[in-house]
């Protein structure tokens, strides 16, 4: 995937397939963000992906790159709550909270 598009992207990722699990996380740390009044109110729907890279300039055009898939198999033990901060040069990323999973 790519944003804002695949012929420019500055934003390079896997999408992921949707998961009633990951709806009821997001969901769930939506509605606590609201009732703790931090931040303003997510409408956009949940696209489940994990960002690759993040370019300045783009990449090129990435639609050749649209017949792949990975099927990695992975698990995912923790989930991290991540904040990052962009600077002129580049972005500096830290964890804030880590989360365990059930497995």
């Amino acid at each position: 995937m790519g944003f804002p598009s695949l012929l420019n992207p500055q934003i390079v990722g896997l999408k992921n397939k949707k998961s009633q699990i990951l709806e009821k996380i997001v969901g769930e740390i939506r509605a606590n963000l609201n009732h703790l009044k931090i931040g303003k109110p997510d409408k956009k729907s949940f696209k489940p992906h994990i960002t690759l890279a993040r370019c300045k300039r783009g990449v090129g055009d990435l639609t050749a790159w649209q017949k792949y898939s990975l099927d990695s198999g992975f698990k995912v033990k923790t989930i991290e709550v991540m904040e990052s901060i962009l600077g002129t040069d580049s972005a500096q990323y830290s964890v804030l909270k880590s989360l365990p999973l059930k497995q």
